[in-house]
């Protein structure tokens, strides 16, 4: 049950969003037409990639634009875009192979990147997609290590709805380790942060049937 819960927390709600900047969808046609008419853009390559993330769920497509984007950013310097395709990858690597391992190092690459730009917030995400895969393999002292990174990140940012979430989920490890005096304190932490932020008081309920 406790592993459940995890999972809908953090995988559905952390490691796989990606919002896409369109309000409407967009011709796949129109798209692979100004790729094929700009095959050294990372933007178009970018562009088909990100459709077939958002909208056709077609990962063989996917994971093809994302590879041509990451070979394309290399020659264009284009760090945003090879960021946000090895996290694409990463989602690939676990989605279509079961590949945790070859998720994990395509995560970490694209933190390294994010870290290197300086953007906080995806530093943050990438942290909890690497817990999320080390939780998925049982390595609990890892995804550990991501979720306190992800705590100090979101502190920083003063981000307390992604704090709470963060805190719940490392009290989730502390409950597979049955260490349950930690657990009660960790979930107790997250709370006081669900109190500061409106917009998440409503996970309150969730956690007290936890402690309860």
């Amino acid at each position: 049950m406790i592993r459940s819960v995890f999972l809908f927390t953090c995988l559905v709600i952390s490691v796989f969003h990606v919002a896409y900047a369109q309000t409407q969808i967009p011709s796949i046609d129109s798209l692979q037409q100004l790729y094929n008419n700009n095959p050294d853009s990372t933007s178009y390559s970018f562009n088909l990639a990100q459709y077939y993330r958002a909208y056709a769920g077609n990962l063989d497509s996917l994971e093809k634009y994302s590879q041509i984007t990451i070979d394309l950013s290399e020659k264009n310097k284009d760090l945003e875009r090879r960021a946000l395709s090895a996290y694409f990858l990463g989602f690939v690597r676990f989605q279509k192979y079961a590949d945790f391992e070859g998720a994990i190092q395509y995560f970490l690459e694209s933190k390294a990147i994010y870290q290197e730009l300086g953007d906080l917030e995806n530093v943050h995400t990438k942290d909890s997609a690497l817990a999320s895969m080390y939780m998925l393999m049982e390595n609990y002292e890892e995804a550990g290590k991501y979720f306190k990174n992800s705590i100090e990140v979101s502190r920083k940012l003063k981000d307390y709805n992604t704090l709470a979430v963060s805190y719940s989920n490392l009290g989730h490890i502390h409950a597979v380790l049955e260490q349950y005096d930690k657990m009660e304190e960790t979930y107790l932490e997250g709370l006081s942060y669900i109190e500061l932020d409106t917009s998440v008081k409503k996970q309150k309920v969730e956690l007290d049937l936890l402690l309860n």
